[in-house]
């Protein structure tokens, strides 16, 4: 998916946990998706629970922003070319991961 995202131009995309509303980014444009849930994002930043998600991120879509919402994601970017997914907790928290393509 994320070879395919690079030929089209897309550079970077993020995600709106609480809406799971996507926004990708290209050099020249931008554009977002609908909103798929209405979800809680927890206060309570939990980098144990994020981890965990994380390691069961084959878990459908929806459920994965579930989990994260619940340990205080409030949105995650995806950097194609850095290849590495930046987890943002509300106060500023951040968790990196290097993916593995």
């Amino acid at each position: 998916m994320l070879d395919e995202l690079s030929q089209r131009g897309i550079n970077e995309y993020e995600i709106e946990v609480a809406t799971g509303q996507a926004t990708y980014k290209g050099v020249y444009k931008e554009f977002k998706t609908d909103s798929q849930v209405n979800l809680v994002v927890s206060d309570n930043f939990n980098r144990k629970k994020v981890l965990a998600a994380i390691a069961n991120i084959s878990l459908p879509f929806l459920a994965f922003l579930q989990e994260i919402a619940e340990a205080g994601i409030v949105s995650y970017r995806v950097l194609i070319q850095e290849k590495k997914v930046l987890y943002l907790g509300a106060r500023g928290e951040e968790i990196e991961e290097q993916l593995k393509i």
